[in-house]
């Protein structure tokens, strides 16, 4: 990998920066999940209704059941392609190494959950399975599931393949393997029921067993090394091989025996990668497209102008997130007044106009508005101060150090990663840049590698599953576990807590207590936008990045 440098003597000014910067692809990249909010409480619903699941305090002998795949609304009439710009190739279709954010829909068209959330991101309703129960501590979850589903290969979808396909998502190496880390044991008790043992309550369960936990692949091809670039799934897509080009052009075709017709709207789907922002751009002007996140804020106007739709929600923070907190790679940053003076050194408001192009809200915290974590007043915690960032460098004892930084500026260009660097030079600090291959960028931060690097993540509406997808000691954005006695205690404590307002309480606590430690330097919260053709209607999924395959539906 080769190395950039900048230092406040070898490039423009910081606020000259930020006067002339264009703003470049910023979202690609975004980790987000789109999981509900303390997704275990359930309540009875009648077949036409859906379940809100927000409090993960449930009690036992709760239940949901409804008919998956009915809706009120009429389906649109199916049209025969759909073609999406996608930021980031496939890395594998096996199952267990399901990934939601980026790249949600290469495995939503090939793989059904065993539940679905809606685009508010917090009710999950059934699909796979119909009904489901915990018992009275929450450790036991029992689903009932459809016995008209069958695999792309004619293999039947049961209870013993679903416990097949859980044990080995926890027990792969996916990137989101963590999240069944409680599950002790997943049997089939009867040929459509299956029964989940849990070591410990998982108040975000049901969230991911809607995504990419409780995706189903045939156990047929569980041993057949080429399932990893054609796979064998129940959803209501499969890959052509004749005309897929992997790492370029993904080509799905919809199945003939798929369980729910009804909930397919195109005769085929395409996914493009297109690993640049300013192509996918291009791409939408000349039609080549129908729709895409937009990664260059600054094209908004040329977009609407040319006549396509912009749907925007925050979604994610941007900001730094210091992981060398406790110095295992060597950094100053196990320094808690180091990460503080780092807090003030950053004109977040600048940031915002400039990068952001202004699509978005100021923010210094992780946790999101509606969250128990949220609490407004953290927001001006760390106020543009680089004269205290100076002073809390000089008590720190540290002496001016350099601090290695991963950068993606094929997507984010050059100008943000040189505003960001001419700010931390300002107090002492000299960042040096690396630059991972795109496809690696994310497995790269994640190593762990970097003492720290500046990326946008999600801010869920789960906090439970916010919690383990950021800040707990395994949390899959907190590389090599690095923790303290508080959030350890707080994270326990909230796993089991089944009092709603105790619950919320000791969210509110972990919230302040990262920002107080300077764990992560939010910028701001990011407006995320996705732009589709005339064609083209899109519901977007709060807590996502990208909107779920089933919510992009024909116009009209």
């Amino acid at each position: 990998m080769g190395g950039r440098a900048y230092e406040g003597e070898v490039c423009m000014t910081r606020m000259k920066r930020l006067a002339v910067f264009a703003v470049s692809a910023a979202m690609v990249f975004a980790a987000c999940g789109g999981d509900d909010d303390d997704a275990n409480e359930q309540t009875s619903v009648e077949p036409s209704d859906v379940t809100d699941a927000t409090d993960s305090g449930e009690t036992g002998d709760t239940t949901a059941t409804t008919d998956s795949g009915d809706t009120d609304e009429p389906a649109p009439e199916r049209a025969e392609r759909l073609t999406l710009a996608m930021g980031l190739p496939s890395t594998s279709f096996q199952a267990p190494h399901g990934e939601f954010g980026n790249r949600n829909l290469f495995y939503q068209t090939i793989y059904d959950g065993l539940l679905r959330i809606e685009p508010d991101g917090r009710t999950v309703y059934p699909w796979l399975a119909t009904e489901w129960s915990y018992n009275d501590d929450n450790t036991v979850l029992t689903m009932t599931l459809r016995d008209d589903v069958t695999f792309s290969d004619g293999t039947p979808f049961n209870a013993d393949a679903a416990a097949q396909n859980l044990i080995r998502f926890r027990d792969g190496n996916g990137i989101a393997a963590q999240n069944l880390a409680d599950m002790t044991d997943a049997v089939a008790t009867d040929e459509f029921t299956l029964e989940i043992t849990l070591g410990a309550p998982n108040p975000a369960l049901l969230t991911y067993l809607a995504q990419a936990a409780g995706l189903m692949q045939a156990p047929s091809s569980f041993e057949d090394p080429e399932a990893d670039q054609w796979p064998i799934g129940s959803g209501a897509y499969v890959l052509d091989r004749d005309r897929t080009v992997i790492d370029s052009e993904y080509v799905y075709t919809a199945r003939d025996d798929y369980w729910s017709p009804d909930t397919v709207y195109y005769d085929e789907i395409v996914l493009r990668t297109i690993p640049d922002g300013q192509a996918i751009v291009a791409a939408m002007l000349a039609g080549e497209v129908n729709g895409g996140n937009v990664f260059n804020f600054q094209s908004n106007a040329e977009l609407e102008a040319a006549g396509l739709d912009l749907d925007q929600q925050e979604q994610d923070w941007a900001g730094f997130s210091l992981i060398d907190r406790c110095g295992d790679l060597g950094s100053p940053l196990n320094n808690l007044l180091v990460r503080q003076a780092i807090s003030h050194a950053v004109d977040r408001e600048a940031i915002l106009a400039s990068f952001g192009g202004g699509y978005g809200t100021v923010s210094g915290q992780v946790f999101r508005p509606g969250s128990a974590g949220f609490d407004e007043s953290l927001d001006s915690m760390y106020p543009y101060d680089v004269e205290k960032a100076k002073a809390l460098i000089a008590e720190s004892g540290v002496e001016p150090f350099t601090l290695t930084m991963p950068a993606a500026f094929a997507f984010f260009g050059d100008a943000v990663y040189a505003i960001l660097s001419d700010s931390l030079a300002e107090v002492g600090i000299t960042v040096e840049y690396e630059e991972p291959p795109i496809a690696d960028f994310i497995s790269e931060l994640l190593t762990p590698k970097y003492p720290g690097y500046f990326m946008f993540l999600e801010q869920n509406p789960n906090d439970w599953a916010f919690i383990n997808f950021l800040i707990a000691p395994t949390a899959v954005w907190n590389p090599g576990g690095c923790t303290d006695e508080t959030v350890s205690s707080l994270v326990e404590q909230i796993q089991l807590s089944t009092d709603d307002a105790e619950r919320d309480a000791l969210v509110a606590d972990l919230g302040r207590h990262v920002i107080e430690q300077a764990w992560y330097v939010p910028f701001y919260r990011v407006a995320a936008t996705f732009a589709t053709d005339s064609d083209t209607a899109v519901t977007l999924q709060t807590g996502n990045v990208i909107p779920f395959i089933w919510n992009i539906k024909p116009e009209g």
